[in-house]
C-alpha cells in the first residue's frame, strides 16, 4: 500500500510539473513583404501602377490579419515613393495565418495583383499623417472599420461597405489625443479604447468608455494605469519604450510589448490576466516572453531586427511581429506559432463565444423537437382517414429504470403493428388505437461572428420515438421521446461544446371549432454540456429546460397547392448549472467558475403552408409537401456571469440574439409503397435576413417505416444514456417459435463492436 500511494503522489508531481512547465513560442520564419527589388519581384503598385522599387513595407509599426486570416495589413511610418507615403499597406497570403507563403514572395504573381493599400491621409483630407506618419492599426467589427493611429497621436475612423476591402475605404473621423500615444486598440464589442504611451520610460495604459460601438467622436476616461505598479520594471533613461498593446478577445488577458529604441536588446511582451476583463486596473502580471534570441543575430549576415508592433491571428495560435533595421538592412513581418491561444506566459480561453454556443444548442434543442413534432401533426392530418397511423415499429431497450419504464409505452406488439395506413389489416387481429412512429434528424447549423463572438458551426442528429391515439374525430394526444447529440465548433478557436439532450414530449390537438384548432407541445428536456479545449474534456455542464409550442391551424385549404395559414407560438426557460472549464488540465492556464444561470427565449411565427394532391403510381402514393414561415425572434439579451479562478471580480457575458427577423421553409415529400413501407423526407432551412451575418441552420428529416401483414415484426432498440447501445433485429413466428436474427453497434465504444447473433424462443 505504501508503495501504492507512493506512486500515486510522484505521478501527481510529475503531472503537475508538466502543467506548470514553461510554454514554447517557436519562430517560424520571416517574410520580406512582395515589392522589394532584393526578392527578384518586379511589381506595381495596383492603386496608381507606379513600380515599385523598395520594400512593401518599409519601416512597420504594426500588423494586423484579417479574420480569415488570408490578408495581412500593416501600419507604415514610411513606404515606397510609388504606394505614397504613410501607407496603410495589404498582402494577400495563399494560406491562412501562414505568411511564409505569401503569393509575392514566391514570385506566383509578378503582376502583384495580391497587393493593395490605402492612403489614410489623402481620405482624411490631411486630417491624418498630416505632420507624422502611421504607426498603429485596429480592424473592428469583423474588418468594416479600420482606425489608425498617427505619430502625434490621432486616430481616424475609416468604414469600409466590404470587409476588409481598402478600396472601399472612407473616412468619417478623428480624435486628437497628443503625441504621446504609442498604441491603441478597442475591446471586441467596441465599447472601450485603451491607449498605451511611454514617452518617460514610463508605460501608461488609459482606458476610454465610447457611447456606442467604434463610437470615437466622444470619450470619457475611466481610469489611468501605471503598469510599473502592474510588474513592468523600466528604469529611467533606459531607453525602453511601450509599442504595442493587444487583448485576448473577450479581454481576460492583456499584452505589452516592450522595446529598446537604442539597441536590438531588451525585448518584451508582458503578459497579464486581468481578474475583469477589460479593466486594466485588475491587471496581474503572469510573465514575459523575451523576444531577443529571435532579434540577435539569428544569422551570422544579418543584421540586429528592432520589434515595433504585433498581432495576433483570429484563433490566438499564431503570433506576428513587425521590425525595423537599421541602414541597408530589410524590414520583415515574423511568424511564431503557440502551443495554445495566445500562449506567451499562460494559455487562455473565450468564455463568451462558449456561452453564446451553450446558449444557441439549446435553443437548437427547442427548434428541433417543435419541428419534428408539428412534422407528425402535419402527417397525421394527412392520413386522418386512417384509423391507426403507425409509421415505424420501434423498440426502446436501456438499463435505466427510469427510461425503462417510459420506454414499456411504447413497446409495439406483433399483433399492433399489422393495421396499415391505408386501413388494412389482418382479419384475425384487432386494430390498435394507438399509432407509433419514429424520426431521425440531421441538421447544420452555420452562425457567424457577433460584436462578443466568434463564429460556429453547429451539427445535431437525433432520433424520435413516438405514440399516440385519436379520440374521435378531433382530438389527439400523444408522447415522443427525443434524443439528440449535437457538437458545436467555434471557428477560430481550438475550443468546442458539445451537447446531449434527452427531451419528453407531450402533444396533442385543441379543438377551436369545425375547422379551426391549435396544435400543443409541451416539453421537457434534460441537457449535458461538454466543454472542450485542444480537443480533451475540461468541464461538464448539466441543465434542464421547459417548454410550450402552440401552432394555430385551420382545416380550410385555397388553391391548387391547398395552401392552409399557420401561425406559431413557442416559449422557453432554461436553467444552466455552475460549472468550472478546468482549462488548466490541459495547458497552463486560467481556470473558469461559471455561475448558475437561467434565461428565456421564444419566437412568434406567421406563414403558410402546401400539400399538393396525391399523386397515385403503381407503386404507391406520393405527396409532396411543404411550408414557409416569417420568424420573429423575442429572445431577450441573455446576460450569463463567470469568474476566474481566484478573482472576486465577476464577469458578464451579454449573448444576443442573431436576428429577430427571420425565414423558416421547408420542402418534403412522403411516399407510401403499396409493399408496406414508407419513406418521408423533408429539408428544412432557418435563415436570418435582418443582419449582414451570413448565418443559417439546414435539418433534414428523415422517417423510415415498413409494415408487414406477416407473422413477423422489425425492430429498433436504442439505448442513449447507458451503453448508446443499437440494435436492429427481425423476428418471425415459426411454428409457435420466435425465430430472431439481429446485429448491434456500441456508439460510446472507441473501439467498434459490431455483432450478429440468432436467438430462438417460446413462450409457454
Amino acid at each position: 500500500m505504501k508503495k501504492i500511494v507512493l506512486f500515486l503522489v510522484f505521478s501527481f508531481f510529475i503531472s503537475t510539473s508538466a502543467v506548470a512547465e514553461a510554454l514554447s513560442v517557436t519562430w517560424k520564419g520571416a517574410l520580406i513583404p512582395g515589392g522589394n527589388t532584393e526578392s527578384g519581384l518586379s511589381c506595381t503598385a495596383t492603386t496608381n501602377g507606379v513600380a515599385l522599387d523598395r520594400d512593401r513595407t518599409e519601416d512597420p509599426y504594426d500588423v494586423v490579419m484579417s479574420d480569415d486570416g488570408l490578408q495581412v495589413f500593416t501600419a507604415n511610418r514610411s513606404n515606397d515613393a510609388g504606394m505614397d507615403s504613410n501607407q496603410l499597406s495589404m498582402n494577400r497570403l495563399e494560406t491562412p495565418n501562414e505568411i511564409l507563403t505569401d503569393i509575392m514572395r514566391n514570385g506566383s504573381n509578378p503582376t502583384c495583383a495580391d497587393m493593395d493599400g490605402a492612403n489614410p491621409r489623402d481620405l482624411s483630407g490631411d486630417a491624418i499623417a498630416t505632420a507624422g506618419h502611421i504607426e498603429g492599426l485596429h480592424i473592428g467589427d469583423g474588418g468594416n472599420v479600420f482606425f489608425v493611429l498617427d505619430t502625434v497621436g490621432d486616430i481616424g475612423k475609416f468604414n469600409l461597405s466590404s470587409p476588409y476591402d481598402v478600396s472601399t475605404m472612407t473616412y468619417e473621423t478623428r480624435v486628437q489625443f497628443g503625441n504621446t500615444i504609442d498604441s491603441m486598440h478597442f475591446s471586441r464589442d467596441g465599447k472601450k479604447l485603451f491607449t498605451l504611451s511611454s514617452s518617460t520610460d514610463d508605460p501608461v495604459v488609459t482606458t476610454y468608455s465610447l457611447p456606442a460601438p467604434f463610437d470615437i467622436s466622444s470619450t470619457t476616461q475611466i481610469h489611468q494605469v501605471d503598469l510599473d505598479t502592474k510588474g513592468i520594471d523600466v528604469s529611467a533613461a533606459s531607453h525602453d519604450q511601450g509599442f504595442d498593446i493587444e487583448f485576448n478577445p473577450d479581454g481576460s488577458a492583456m499584452f505589452i510589448m516592450m522595446a529598446n529604441t537604442n539597441t536590438a536588446n531588451n525585448n518584451f511582451v508582458y503578459q497579464f490576466s486581468l481578474g475583469k476583463n477589460y479593466d486594466v486596473s485588475t491587471a496581474v502580471k503572469v510573465g514575459r516572453w523575451d523576444m531577443n534570441d529571435v532579434f540577435l543575430n539569428r544569422d551570422a549576415d544579418e543584421l540586429d531586427g528592432q520589434p515595433r508592433g504585433m498581432g495576433f491571428s483570429s484563433d490566438g495560435m499564431k503570433l506576428f511581429v513587425v521590425e525595423i533595421m537599421a541602414g541597408n538592412g530589410v524590414d520583415m513581418i515574423n511568424q511564431f506559432d503557440l502551443e495554445c491561444p495566445y500562449g506567451l506566459v499562460q494559455c487562455t480561453s473565450d468564455s463568451a463565444s462558449n456561452l453564446g454556443s451553450q446558449v444557441q444548442l439549446a435553443k437548437q434543442n427547442i427548434n428541433l423537437n417543435t419541428s419534428v413534432i408539428f412534422k407528425r401533426f402535419e402527417w397525421v392530418k394527412r392520413n386522418r382517414s386512417s384509423e391507426n397511423l403507425n409509421s415505424f415499429n420501434i423498440n426502446i431497450n436501456s438499463h435505466n429504470p427510469l427510461l425503462a419504464s417510459l420506454a414499456k409505452k411504447f413497446q409495439t406488439s406483433k399483433y399492433i403493428n399489422r393495421a396499415s395506413l391505408n386501413n388494412n389489416s389482418l382479419s384475425n387481429n384487432k386494430k390498435s388505437k394507438w399509432s407509433y412512429w419514429s424520426h431521425g434528424d440531421i441538421s447544420i447549423g452555420r452562425y457567424e461572428d457577433t460584436i462578443v463572438e466568434k463564429p460556429k458551426h453547429i451539427k445535431t442528429t437525433g432520433l424520435t420515438f413516438g405514440a399516440d391515439r385519436k379520440y374521435g374525430d378531433n382530438k389527439f394526444a400523444g408522447i415522443a421521446i427525443r434524443y439528440a447529440e449535437n457538437g458545436g465548433k467555434i471557428r477560430s478557436t481550438v475550443q468546442r461544446t458539445d451537447m446531449e439532450s434527452l427531451t419528453l414530449n407531450i402533444y396533442g390537438i385543441i379543438p377551436r371549432d369545425e375547422n379551426k384548432y391549435i396544435n400543443a407541445v409541451l416539453g421537457l428536456s434534460v441537457l449535458r454540456f461538454d466543454q472542450k479545449y485542444l480537443g480533451r474534456l475540461t468541464g461538464e455542464r448539466n441543465g434542464k429546460q421547459a417548454f410550450t409550442a402552440l401552432n394555430y391551424r385551420t382545416k380550410k385549404s385555397y388553391g391548387d397547392l391547398n395552401l392552409t395559414p399557420s401561425g406559431r407560438f413557442t416559449y422557453a426557460v432554461t436553467q444552466l448549472s455552475d460549472f468550472t472549464n478546468f482549462v488548466s488540465t490541459v495547458k497552463s492556464a486560467t481556470d473558469i467558475i461559471y455561475e448558475e444561470d437561467t434565461f428565456e427565449n421564444g419566437e412568434v411565427a406567421a406563414g403558410f403552408l402546401f400539400n399538393l394532391n396525391d399523386i397515385v403510381t403503381s407503386d404507391g402514393i406520393f405527396r409532396p409537401n411543404g411550408g414557409l414561415e416569417i420568424v420573429y425572434d423575442i429572445t431577450p439579451d441573455i446576460k450569463l456571469e463567470y469568474s476566474n479562478q481566484g478573482s472576486s471580480n465577476v464577469n458578464t457575458a451579454t449573448i444576443k440574439k442573431y436576428s429577430q427577423k427571420n425565414i423558416r421553409g421547408n420542402i418534403g415529400l412522403e411516399t407510401i409503397y403499396n409493399n408496406g413501407i414508407t419513406l418521408s423526407l423533408n429539408y428544412e432551412r432557418f435563415q436570418h435576413i435582418d443582419s449582414h451575418r451570413y448565418s443559417h441552420t439546414d435539418s433534414f428529416l428523415i422517417k423510415v417505416g415498413y409494415i408487414s401483414e406477416e407473422d413477423s415484426e422489425f425492430a429498433f432498440n436504442f439505448d442513449p444514456l447507458q451503453t448508446s447501445q443499437m440494435e436492429l433485429s427481425y423476428i418471425k413466428d415459426v411454428n409457435g417459435f420466435d425465430v430472431k436474427v439481429g446485429s448491434n453497434y456500441s456508439m460510446a465504444s472507441q473501439i467498434p463492436d459490431y455483432g450478429a447473433n440468432i436467438e430462438v424462443s417460446s413462450k409457454f
